[in-house]
């Protein structure tokens, strides 16, 4: 198996997957996915679309090395080459997460930057800090 995709789909898509070495796990509780991600290297996102990627910072958070598409959200999140990576085409893409898997160096700097970028960001502790600084608390 070269990874697992969480969710459902289009019966032909799936497939193409499960023919590519990926297995489906179809729709996991909060807690499973989060199990997952902790056990994961790469995040991999094909959203054309996103508000706030909670999914994204969920996985930087875990430690993985976020490889998105670039969408709107996605790319507001990502400083290519830095904490993660976005993408226009699959090609690109699968060059990403191969240098990933070739480079541990790259891959421990990326991982390292993706958690501190959301922890920094988006944690519950930054929030607090910024609302007492605001009120004068």
């Amino acid at each position: 198996m070269y990874g697992f995709w969480v969710g459902d789909g289009d019966e032909y898509y799936k497939q193409v997957l499960v023919d590519s070495g990926v297995e489906v796990l179809g729709w996991k509780s909060k807690d499973e996915v989060k199990d997952l991600l902790e056990k994961s290297k790469i995040y991999l996102s094909t959203s054309l679309w996103e508000g706030l990627p909670v999914s994204p910072i969920e996985s930087m958070i875990a430690g993985a090395v976020p490889v998105l598409s670039d969408c709107s959200g996605n790319k507001d999140l990502i400083s290519n080459g830095i904490n993660g990576f976005t993408f226009e085409a699959a090609q690109k893409a699968v060059d990403h997460i191969v240098r990933l898997i070739d480079n541990e160096e790259l891959f421990n700097s990326i991982s390292f930057e993706a958690e501190g970028t959301s922890k920094n960001r988006y944690s519950i502790e930054r929030y607090q800090n910024q609302i007492t600084d605001i009120m004068g608390v």
